[in-house]
């Protein structure tokens, strides 16, 4: 939960320091405002999509946004992007690593989800189409990104309500993130 504070707090002071309101940053970034403003009141995170649009905007690095480092890392773009990629790689591999390390300890049904994950994961990797691949990955995570998000609103929610007020409320917030990925992945393709 201090993750989410501290960036927050962070995209907060980076917009007031260009002078800029919650709309004024939506148009530039192309977020919406309400996204903007979610991710100010820390009601949600932004996603991979919008975490580059305000990396980018403020040229600022992710982990600065997350506050797990104090240094913005205003870098020029093509050395951002060199440095993210070789960041990225090293992370890959160490996620690998601890994959496989956890793999060994799971039951059967998890291991079958899991084999299912990486081979979906393998699959797209595989395409050869660059942009069909991108857009593959992209639902992928975003996929991913949307389950992880509903079991810690479902946590969130049991604290105050019952199990299944619980899982409806983050049903439907699930459904309507999901919702927003599909149509962001749509124009993807379109534009492919």
């Amino acid at each position: 939960m201090k993750e989410k504070t501290v960036m927050a707090q962070r995209i907060r002071e980076l917009r007031k320091s260009k002078n800029l309101t919650q709309a004024r940053l939506a148009q530039l970034t192309g977020l919406k405002e309400t996204a903007i403003r979610s991710y100010e009141n820390s009601l949600r995170e932004p996603n991979s999509k919008a975490m580059a649009a305000l990396e980018e905007y403020f040229n600022v690095s992710g982990a600065f946004l997350r506050g797990e480092t104090d240094v913005r890392d205003f870098l020029p773009n093509n050395e951002r992007k060199q440095l993210t990629t070789a960041q990225t790689a090293d992370e890959l591999s160490d996620l690998l690593k601890k994959i496989q390390t956890t793999i060994k300890d799971i039951s059967d049904e998890e291991l079958e989800y899991t084999d299912g994950l990486l081979a979906e994961l393998s699959q797209a990797l595989n395409i050869q189409d660059l942009n069909k691949r991108a857009a593959a990955l992209r639902l992928l995570h975003t996929t991913a990104h949307i389950s992880n998000n509903f079991f810690s609103s479902y946590n969130h929610f049991t604290d105050k309500l019952s199990k299944e007020e619980s899982a409806n409320k983050a049903l439907t917030l699930t459904v309507e993130k999901y919702n927003e990925a599909l149509e962001q992945i749509k124009n993807l393709l379109e534009k492919i």
